[in-house]
């Protein structure tokens, strides 16, 4: 990965950040958080891992961006004033799930 895709990922993932802040609202006692975005060197797309707190609402928010995904192309376009903004696509990261199931097995590892 070059060093200015590298940035704009990091750029993406700011401005984005912000406009969840400040644009979407999202239910009130969830968690909502950017954890990467990987635009690869050709800017077709903008995959953005999210994850999601409590997990219930993750179909709800997944379902609030994806709808929003064009409004927010529109708000990076002008907030970074670039000839072309990649598509927005939504995923969920389930780094945290996948740990918290390896931390299980360990514990019943260490219990045997």
């Amino acid at each position: 990965m070059s060093r200015r895709t590298e940035q704009l990922n990091q750029q993406f993932q700011t401005e984005l950040s912000d406009i969840f802040l400040k644009e979407i609202e999202f239910p009130h006692d969830s968690l909502v958080t950017i954890v990467n975005v990987d635009i690869p060197e050709d800017l077709s797309m903008a995959r953005v891992a999210v994850s999601i707190l409590p997990v219930k609402y993750t179909g709800q928010i997944l379902e609030l961006l994806t709808k929003k995904s064009r409004s927010l192309e529109k708000i990076l376009y002008r907030r970074l004033q670039m000839r072309f903004i990649p598509k927005l696509r939504f995923e969920i990261d389930r780094t945290e799930e996948k740990a918290s199931v390896i931390d299980a097995l360990l514990d019943e590892i260490k219990h045997e």
